[in-house]
């Protein structure tokens, strides 16, 4: 540690406040994002937390002692704390960078049900730079994040537009109202089109981690990473040290899931990821075999295939599908001639996608390279 940094007890420059439990009758009902520290809940009319502010997942599974900046004016839930930093101290940027990679897990205590408390915030040791500094630091990293996230926004952006025109081509049946119409059992369909299962043309949870592999380490995605066709962030982890739910390997072009709540629309579209990727359990992979990914992966998250998924799930706590209701799932597939001339059209915004998570996977690891060194000291501000 240089000699110009100082140590802190975190309690003496910081004050704390748990979340608190929504009310079920307000829950959905406002403004404010509910965000539990792994995801947004529902909206709420009040607001406990601010845009920048740090928070600790406090409790839950997997994720617990991991810092968090909050993206979003929100109601903080119970699972979390707010920790308000003296920003005279230390800044709230410098802060989450300082615990991103290395977390305050090392702080938890229980097993079954891991948790951090305030009294276990206050304890903690926090070695600070003088705050130019902190700010130097945070301004660097953020720009590279800046720049992830404005690539993550470009890529929703692309996939609206493919969507837009999957739900021209293949629900309004825009471009093939000349022709004639068969009766199906979905409804009416363009002739020559045939109604499958998602079996009949792609394969489901097919490449095992245990089996298909000699990976020394995986990227691993759980399902806390992952929200609305964006992957948020994985964890890089030796394959010997993997948890037992890490199962199912990504190939470019799989379309990923989630089989738990999958009316919450947890999705992504494998692309541009190392070869190494693994997912949890927690999600069914689709691996297109007979028709392109471009034509399956926006027919599951149309209305109709959700609603599908949501008539069969099980369980109240946690309404959950299996593969087979996946693979079981019936779809509309049109010949291979249209299927091909859809393809070419919009594989410019899925190679634009894939590029951009190319790009933002260098940019991670020039993060993760810069992050410890800044942090700990050991590279100065003023050598970059």
């Amino acid at each position: 540690m240089p000699n110009n940094w100082k140590t802190y007890k975190l309690g003496d420059i910081a004050d704390f406040g748990y979340g608190k439990m929504p009310k079920k009758n307000l829950l959905n009902t406002g403004v404010y994002p509910a965000f539990s520290g792994y995801r947004k809940v529902g909206m709420y009319p009040e607001k406990n937390c601010e845009k920048g502010d740090v928070i600790v997942v406090a409790r839950g599974v997997g994720g617990t002692g991991d810092v968090k900046l909050t993206k979003f004016d929100c109601f903080l839930t119970n699972i979390s704390i707010r920790i308000g930093l003296n920003e005279n101290i230390c800044s709230n940027n410098y802060f989450y960078y300082k615990y991103l990679r290395t977390t305050l897990r090392f702080l938890r205590t229980g097993s079954a049900q891991p948790q951090i408390t305030i009294n276990d915030l206050k304890s903690l040791d926090v070695s600070l730079p003088l705050l130019p500094e902190q700010k130097a630091i945070a301004s660097i990293l953020s720009s590279i994040d800046h720049k992830i996230e404005n690539n993550l926004a470009m890529n929703l952006t692309l996939e609206e537009m493919a969507m837009a025109l999957y739900k021209h081509w293949f629900v309004d049946f825009g471009p093939f109202q000349d022709g004639k119409f068969v009766d199906s059992e979905l409804g009416e369909i363009p002739e020559g089109w045939e109604v499958k299962t998602i079996g009949d043309v792609a394969q489901v949870n097919k490449r095992s981690l245990k089996k298909d592999h000699n990976y020394s380490e995986i990227n691993y995605i759980d399902i806390s990473s992952v929200g609305t066709g964006l992957v948020e962030s994985y964890n890089t982890i030796a394959a010997d040290k993997a948890p037992s739910r890490a199962k199912r390997i990504l190939k470019d072009g799989d379309i990923v899931w989630s089989t738990v709540r999958p009316t919450r629309r947890s999705y992504f579209l494998a692309l541009g990821f190392p070869e190494n990727t693994v997912v949890s359990t927690g999600f069914a992979v689709i691996s297109p075999v007979k028709v392109p990914y471009a034509y399956l992966y926006p027919l599951t998250f149309t209305v109709s295939f959700v609603d599908y998924l949501d008539s069969r799930s099980t369980g109240a706590a946690y309404p959950a599908v299996t593969g087979k209701v996946f693979e079981q799932a019936k779809i509309i597939v049109p010949d291979s001639e249209i299927l091909n001339e859809y393809s070419e059209i919009v594989s410019v915004y899925y190679k634009k996608i894939s590029l951009n998570l190319e790009e933002n996977q260098t940019l991670i690891e020039q993060r993760d390279y810069l992050s410890p060194k800044l942090i700990s000291g050991e590279v100065r501000v003023n050598k970059i």
